[in-house]
């Protein structure tokens, strides 16, 4: 069995969780669905969070698609359209070092593919609180092997 198929969702996220805990600009990283994070009590940002969409399983290839955010939260002294335009364009680099990341190898090992190209939209004013970011699809590729050996059966 290869390293790569070793890739469960739950390395997945905790290799995320990882990229954005050593990350010197992102605070906090959550996951799950956006709805149920109480960002009304949040107060470390910029942020990540991720929230599963859709897995498929292929030949020799099980995909995760991940909706990826990057948000901030304008401070309150500061004019807030420019802190939103501030916040966009820091964000939009953090979603682009997350895709370098991983893209070079650093997050998972090269046989881990990203679809390219990768869309991400930026937004002003979401949620319950005036965050400001990027949010898109990223989707993980890893080797899958039909092993049937591996099932753990009674028998």
């Amino acid at each position: 069995m290869s390293d790569s198929s070793l890739y469960t969702y739950n390395i997945i996220i905790a290799r995320l969780r990882e990229f954005a805990d050593k990350h010197a600009l992102i605070r906090k990283f959550t996951h799950g669905q956006i709805s149920q994070a109480d960002l009304e009590k949040e107060d470390e940002f910029p942020f990540m969070h991720v929230v599963p969409n859709q897995f498929s399983i292929d030949a020799g290839q099980l995909t995760y698609s991940l909706e990826i955010v990057f948000a901030d939260l304008p401070r309150d002294k500061e004019v807030k359209i420019e802190y939103q335009r501030h916040s966009i364009s820091d964000c939009v680099l953090l979603f682009a070092d997350l895709v370098n990341e991983i893209e070079n190898g650093q997050i998972f090992d090269e046989s881990v593919i990203i679809t390219k190209p990768i869309q991400f939209t930026p937004f002003i004013e979401e949620f319950s609180n005036v965050l400001s970011g990027v949010q898109g699809s990223i989707d993980i590729t890893v080797d899958y092997e039909w092993n049937a050996c591996d099932i753990p059966y009674n028998e």
